[in-house]
């Protein structure tokens, strides 16, 4: 477990809050929504749904947690098509790499 938490220590350099502000400044008026910490490709990287309040859009954005590099900026969707989508971490988007857009978690109507 040491060596496990030493691993993910030497292999995150960039603090999430910085990899936020890297996140949303590659969306013009965009803000995090939300975001998290997971692996892509076998690389840990931020995950993060950039949203523009405005406009009902988002984007994913994925961030390199070593170097902060931006890795990933999806095409714009509807923010309301969100709730079908996930970050591609675990077994979800395991298979899936950084690839846009993600399976559908479900094919039933969207219900408000």
């Amino acid at each position: 477990m040491k060596e496990e938490l030493s691993s993910i220590k030497d292999t995150v350099k960039i603090p999430f809050a910085m990899a936020v502000d890297i996140a949303e400044m590659q969306i013009d008026g965009g803000k995090v929504l939300s975001g998290r910490l997971g692996v892509v490709q076998g690389f840990l990287t931020y995950g993060f749904f950039v949203v523009i309040p405005d406009s009902a859009t988002a984007y994913i954005v994925l961030v390199d947690a070593y170097n902060g590099s931006v890795l990933y900026v999806s095409d714009k969707v509807s923010v309301g098509d969100l709730q079908f989508m996930s970050l591609p971490f675990g077994p979800a988007g395991a298979n899936l790499g950084h690839g846009w857009p993600m399976k559908p978690r479900c094919s039933g109507p969207v219900v408000n």
